[in-house]
């Protein structure tokens, strides 16, 4: 057998016009790729049968290959004690797999060991599948003198997985943060605690973890009688569902940090 194993790359270009104002554009990607070939001439386990063994052999491949492309373009700016940052961008994901197997067996004899020389085909099987994911996000980071933060992002993903109906789901999420140890009342507790931050968070999540074609019909190969003859063709096993969505969690979270660089370096 032979394969390549997964090899990843990823670049980036940046550039910036302006003071503040960057646009950066990332790609990358990796490609799996992985053959495996087998044959077991007749001449293998005769020295304990009279005769000869049946000859098998195998064959198959595997290939998934995956790519990304991410574009941004990020401001950021200080008025005076005010600190801003603005980014926007979108990005887009898509994976490709090939998968093909066969083994056969009955082969003539051992001088040609190519599956095409057997004379009965045991199974054959050739799978396919592509996902793609699209997205459009933002956020806005702010602070005023280094003690408040806030920070609001929007994204708006789209998954292949699930049906035209409901395609993208929205995910916004908010943050704030209070330094409190930047404050001129806590000045006589620095000795003990030199940084006390409060910060509160809420965020929606979306999941698309499932099958990459749970939303349209499935069929699957059956034979029928159509007079005195036996006709092939395909029925339907599963309905399609084009409402299916993302699933959604809200997710909240409150934390006091605290930390005393005078017990750090004791």
């Amino acid at each position: 057998s032979r394969g390549l194993g997964d090899v990843y790359k990823r670049q980036y270009l940046s550039y910036t016009p302006l003071k503040g104002l960057t646009f950066k554009t990332y790609v990358g990607g990796y490609f799996i790729s992985n053959r495996a070939e087998y044959y077991r001439p007749s001449t293998i386990g005769a020295y304990r049968q009279a005769a000869p063994t049946v000859a098998k052999a195998a064959s198959s491949t595997y290939e998934t290959f995956n790519w990304m492309s991410e574009n941004t373009i990020t401001f950021n700016k200080s008025w005076g004690k005010h600190d801003f940052e603005i980014l926007g961008g979108m990005s887009f994901q898509k994976e490709t797999t090939n998968n093909n197997s066969i083994d056969a067996e009955n082969f003539p004899n051992d001088d040609i060991p190519t599956l095409n020389a057997a004379l009965t085909i045991n199974t054959a099987s050739a799978t396919r599948y592509q996902w793609a994911l699209l997205s459009y996000f933002g956020r806005l980071k702010y602070d005023y003198k280094k003690k408040y933060f806030f920070t609001a992002a929007l994204r708006m993903d789209g998954s292949s997985r699930f049906g035209r109906n409901n395609r993208f789901g929205l995910f916004p999420s908010l943050s704030a943060a209070w330094r409190i140890s930047e404050e001129a009342f806590w000045e006589d507790l620095k000795p003990i605690v030199d940084n006390l931050k409060i910060r509160a968070s809420w965020g929606r999540l979306g999941n698309n973890g499932i099958g990459n074609y749970d939303w349209q019909n499935v069929y699957s190969p059956a034979n029928t009688s159509f007079g005195d003859a036996i006709q092939q063709g395909v029925w339907t096993t599963a309905i399609a569902n084009r409402d299916i969505s993302w699933e959604k969690t809200d997710v909240v979270d409150l934390g006091l940090d605290a930390v005393s660089y005078t017990h750090l370096r004791a």
